[in-house]
């Protein structure tokens, strides 16, 4: 059961033929299981330098990965691919989808490799 409250159904009402109303979300719902890959690590420490100055000196590694979909069920853009319809067509095309994990496009993440993003943490007090 889906519970809503009559602003929320109100902004999310869809037109039809004139009439306001709600849309059926169970209705021809796609269902997919995005996930995303993440870590973060945190190092830290204060010395202290005299009695009134205390230097925070630390790191923080963000590991951030791309999304993927549990089953492979994604597609990705490839900007650099000939159109394969374009070349029957006698047309020099760029541009193709691809489904991620297939031979066209081999990784299953959609935005590449996991990014490693190093932060340095200063402070003093």
């Amino acid at each position: 059961m889906i519970l809503e409250t009559a602003k929320s159904r109100a902004a999310s009402a869809i037109p039809i033929k004139g009439v306001m109303a709600p849309p059926d979300w169970r209705a021809g719902a796609a269902r997919t299981f995005q996930q995303i890959y993440y870590q973060g690590y945190y190092l830290a420490d204060s010395y202290r330098i005299t009695n009134k100055l205390t230097l925070n000196l630390g790191v923080r590694l963000d590991i951030i990965g791309s999304f993927s979909e549990r089953f492979d069920r994604t597609v990705v853009f490839d900007p650099g691919a000939t159109d394969p319809l374009g070349q029957k067509a006698g047309l020099n095309l760029k541009g193709q989808l691809a489904l991620v994990a297939s031979p066209a496009y081999p990784s299953r993440n959609q935005l590449g490799s996991a990014k490693y993003e190093p932060a340095p943490r200063f402070g003093y007090a």
